[in-house]
């Protein structure tokens, strides 16, 4: 098998968990907003599955590195991945 159509594959398998991420995080945070009261524990569920979506986002940007923008939007992407995980362990820790 050629070395480009596995990395096409990952790259593929990776987008479509991304998606499946977003989605997901769509429908816990209507859920959650609309039962804050009942469901305080899918506060952390949220940010942890955002933080691990810009992570993967940020080191995708982050290779590129030829391109200066591509990087730099990497490297922010990766700031808030970081922020958005001391946001789980806030929210963990005032359940």
């Amino acid at each position: 098998m050629n070395m480009n159509k596995i990395e096409g594959s990952k790259e593929f398998l990776i987008d479509i968990l991304i998606m499946l991420g977003g989605v997901l995080v769509t429908v816990l945070s209507v859920w959650v907003f609309l039962y804050p009261e009942a469901h305080p524990v899918f506060f952390s569920f949220i940010f942890s599955i955002s933080g691990i979506i810009s992570y993967v986002l940020g080191s995708r940007y982050l290779k590129a590195r030829k391109n200066f923008w591509k990087m730099s939007y990497g490297a922010l992407l990766m700031l808030v991945s970081v922020s958005l995980f001391i946001m789980t362990i806030l929210s963990i820790l005032t359940l």
